[in-house]
């Protein structure tokens, strides 16, 4: 039988439903998509005998594998079934956080893949375990500039490309609140120091903030009573519609990166000022001091920086970071 479309395999964490705004693009640009994510995150162990058995290999083995089986034994199920009886290979495998798959299931996905992409939206140092992922893939991509040096060290498979967002989902039904500023992250000690500063001068120069932290540390909500955080992880297609609704994005840095984040692209996208604390975004075709201020980095103040009109920035520059494209580049 002679297959009109590729097929593809795709996998990662389903946290916050990003996992579904990716297939569902991908199947309306033609693709046939084999999804092999799961979740990850909200995992206990069985008994006190797994706990201390991982603890044993972690300690005395050096093994970092051990807990992402016993997750993937336990939230995935039906992925190794699909694989075994998907018949022939997928044209191409995308596999973004591969260290939370075990071996044995990346050996699964490459025997099953002609061409196996690999994409990393963390640090490279961040999850250490990912390194003994790289031999899998044909091609490895990083969004991190401070992951340069491990990608020099590690294989001249690692390619460094920026993050994305979704041309798409711009036409969802919403109108602007003006004069309002959204942050939504997970919860990092290294971080919160900015949010709560970035919050209070927002706030004190009359703009209306939304800024969500995602945790289950209940004793967060004491620690910073100003900040919303919220224990339910959010779909991603809700988050992209406060992004539409609000007329600023704010984007505060994890300590170990360097690289833009989402939050950055969504600003270009869906034509959001911009406040983050990145220098390196000076370094992009797309940016424009009316459209960004960067927190601790600026002569001017911010007030003064709130009253610039937004300027419009090519649209052959804004198409180069849609996610139509971004595939597109990694697929070729």
């Amino acid at each position: 039988m002679i297959r009109d479309k590729k097929r593809v395999i795709v996998g990662m964490p389903t946290s916050f439903g990003f996992y579904k705004i990716i297939n569902s693009r991908l199947e309306e640009v033609g693709f046939e998509v084999i999804d092999v994510s799961f979740q990850d995150h909200e995992f206990k162990y069985k008994n006190w005998t797994d706990r201390l058995y991982n603890l044993f290999r972690k300690v005395f083995l050096g093994d970092q594998t051990y807990k992402a089986k016993l997750k993937f034994l336990a939230a995935g199920h039906g992925i190794l079934t699909n694989l075994q009886n998907l018949k022939g290979k997928a044209d191409y495998g995308l596999i973004i956080r591969s260290d939370i798959y075990p071996t044995f299931v990346m050996d699964l996905i490459r025997q099953k893949t002609e061409v196996l992409l690999g994409y990393q939206w963390d640090g490279l140092n961040r999850y250490p375990t990912i390194k003994d992922r790289f031999k899998y893939f044909d091609r490895f991509y990083f969004f991190d500039h401070g992951d340069i040096a491990v990608a020099k060290e590690g294989s001249n498979k690692l390619i460094p490309i920026t993050n994305f967002f979704f041309s798409h989902l711009q036409n969802l039904e919403t109108t602007v609140q003006k004069n309002t500023f959204l942050f939504l992250g997970s919860y990092n000690s290294s971080r919160m120091g900015n949010i709560i500063n970035a919050e209070k001068l927002i706030n004190d120069l009359g703009g209306f903030t939304r800024f969500m932290v995602y945790s289950n540390d209940n004793k967060l909500v004491e620690e910073f009573p100003n900040i919303q955080f919220i224990q339910e992880q959010m779909e991603y297609i809700d988050y992209i519609k406060l992004v539409l609704r609000s007329e600023y994005l704010v984007d505060l840095l994890v300590d170990t990166h360097e690289g833009l984040s989402f939050r950055v692209f969504e600003s270009l996208g869906y034509k959001k000022k911009l406040l983050t604390n990145n220098k390196t975004i000076r370094q992009y075709d797309f940016y424009h001091p009316n459209n960004v201020f960067i927190l601790g980095d600026e002569q001017r103040r911010l007030e003064e920086f709130f009253i610039l009109p937004y300027v419009e920035i090519r649209k052959d520059i804004i198409e180069k970071y849609d996610f139509d494209n971004w595939i597109l580049r990694i697929f070729t």
